[in-house]
């Protein structure tokens, strides 16, 4: 996408533990459509009051109320030391049984990618993952932007990465 402006776009920036509530409230206001592309999702049922267990678990409520609900997430290869395929699979296994459309991408590919796009028209993206260290240990950084044009272009974007993954693997 080539740099330009976005007409009427509007933004707000994220900083670290600010995170899980603003996005908890997206998507609790999203009406049609929940798009997430992530490196990792540190699910763990074990842990009973979790902000990440809590966005995941938000997750399924917006799909049992009606909403399309996709996700994203890393997968690399068996032995890498970042491990993304052992920390995401928790969440991969509860979206699946939640009847969540939920791919890892391709053991080739690296997605580093922080993306949450609500109905088209909102975007949040930056550096958070949705892990306990990125909402509260880390400084990490990202905006939420209002943009019908920008929220087209990301959830574009996510179903056609989607639609690669379905070619070289089941859902």
């Amino acid at each position: 996408m080539k740099n330009k402006l976005f007409n009427n776009a509007t933004g707000e920036i994220i900083l670290g533990s600010q995170y899980p509530y603003i996005v908890e409230n997206l998507i609790l206001g999203a009406k049609e459509s929940i798009s997430v592309m992530l490196f990792y999702i540190s699910y763990n049922p074990k842990i009973k009051k979790s902000k990440v267990n809590n966005l995941v678990n938000l997750l399924i409520k917006a799909k049992q109320k009606g909403l399309k609900v996709k996700v994203i997430l890393d997968k690399d290869k068996e032995g890498e030391v970042y491990n993304s395929r052992t920390i995401n699979l928790p969440t991969v296994n509860l979206l699946k049984k939640n009847k969540i459309e939920v791919h890892f991408d391709n053991v080739e590919t690296a997605t580093h990618s922080k993306i949450v796009v609500i109905d088209n028209n909102t975007v949040v993206i930056g550096s958070h993952n949705w892990t306990l260290g990125s909402f509260f240990f880390f400084f990490d950084t990202s905006i939420k932007i209002n943009s019908v044009e920008l929220g087209k272009y990301y959830s574009n974007y996510i179903d056609s990465q989607i639609k690669s993954y379905k070619k070289t693997q089941p859902v």
